[in-house]
């Protein structure tokens, strides 16, 4: 399942991807929800989505739901941080750059890392 998300065979599945799949689905998620998908799914803030991440959240969904930092992820969705690969970035637009690097920068994942 994995390999069909992974479009550009790069071994991770970002943003970009993400769209692309909802767009074949006739759904049109906000890039807020597309970034939360992937601070759920991103225990480490590289703001894509790896087979050993995607493997963990749907063998063991109640660990993986235990790990998530709620306040970075809510904070993710309202619009306020991006993840590490933000879906600005990954578009091209980089409008927003500042606040990935700043989410980034600021240990995004650090409080997870801590959790395991």
């Amino acid at each position: 399942c994995f390999k069909s998300f992974d479009l550009d065979k790069n071994e991770f599945v970002g943003a970009k991807e993400l769209k692309h799949i909802f767009a074949q689905l006739g759904v049109m998620p906000e890039d807020s929800v597309i970034d939360g998908m992937i601070t759920l799914c991103d225990p480490r803030g590289d703001g894509a989505v790896s087979l050993e991440d995607f493997i963990s959240v749907f063998l063991f969904p109640a660990e993986s739901l235990r790990l998530v930092n709620v306040a970075q992820l809510k904070s993710v969705v309202n619009g306020d941080k991006k993840p590490g690969g933000s879906s600005d970035e990954e578009s091209g637009d980089g409008e927003d750059g500042e606040a990935a690097d700043a989410a980034s920068s600021s240990g995004s994942g650090s409080s997870l890392e801590a959790k395991k």
